[in-house]
């Protein structure tokens, strides 16, 4: 049901390796939609290597590129950090010159929310794509704050995908920054509510509520930083909201129309 241009160029990478549910979420729900696709992701799992590139070198032959399928899709591994993963991304997307160019990374098993950013490789992985000249959205899904984090339940990595699917529709409208997303592992369509916030630990920055707290309360969290920055806009951060919360009103009412079972599938 997501709107995107017809030659749009989507960059899809994770931090939690290729194999992980969570970016094959990604990987299945982009999959459906009318775009370039270009995955391109670590052989294994990395944490808490932020904007690391480590020491890998692809000229020597120390890391080969091979290639895995998702599902039906292609998808090219290396064992490199996701940082470096994410340069090796950019400059694929940007030798394609699509005019409509966008990355996520993720969904990644767990929150992204205030000092955790400083070494997050989703996060730092997002970053990366963006300072090289790559929109990104980095996504991450609450396990912790949302839910009680020692019986969390079933982990929705679908619906965040699709979430992931809202933001880079507005960002594909001209935004070159990242969008950083946190969704609740509790989330329902009928209620979802999906919020601008700060990344400032438990403050009120900005006008925006922090990103715990708007997890605890069960809502999306979404924080716009400015591209080739680390501050963020609130401006941008609200456009985004009002931007993805009509969308997915747009396809639940869709959805309600050709009487679907609308359930982030």
């Amino acid at each position: 049901m997501q709107q995107m241009p017809a030659d749009a160029h989507l960059g899809l990478s994770s931090d939690d390796g290729w194999a992980a549910p969570g970016f094959a979420a990604l990987v299945t729900h982009f999959g459906k939609l009318p775009a370039v696709l270009d995955c391109l992701a670590p052989t294994r799992r990395w944490h808490s290597y932020g904007t690391c590139t480590g020491e890998a070198d692809t000229a020597n032959g120390e890391c080969r590129i091979e290639q895995q399928r998702v599902g039906q899709q292609p998808v090219d591994v290396i064992d490199m950090t996701p940082a470096a993963v994410a340069r090796l991304l950019a400059a694929r997307m940007l030798a394609r010159n699509l005019s409509a160019r966008c990355a996520v990374v993720g969904v990644n098993h767990g929150p992204n929310v205030g000092s955790t950013l400083l070494h997050s490789g989703t996060f730092g992985a997002a970053l990366t794509l963006a300072w090289l000249g790559i929109p990104a959205v980095a996504i991450s899904l609450d396990d912790v704050y949302s839910v009680d984090e020692a019986n969390p339940g079933p982990l929705q990595f679908d619906a965040a995908a699709v979430i992931a699917g809202y933001a880079v529709e507005w960002m594909l409208q001209g935004f070159a920054g990242v969008c950083n997303i946190n969704v609740p592992n509790n989330i329902r369509s009928t209620a979802m509510q999906i919020r601008a916030a700060s990344i400032a630990g438990d403050a009120v920055v900005h006008r925006l509520p922090a990103d715990q707290q708007i997890l605890r309360d069960g809502d999306v969290t979404v924080s716009v930083l400015l591209p080739r920055s680390l501050q963020i806009s609130c401006e941008h951060s609200l456009a985004a909201v009002s931007y993805m919360q009509r969308a997915a009103a747009r396809d639940a009412a869709v959805a309600d129309h050709h009487q679907l079972d609308y359930r982030w599938n």
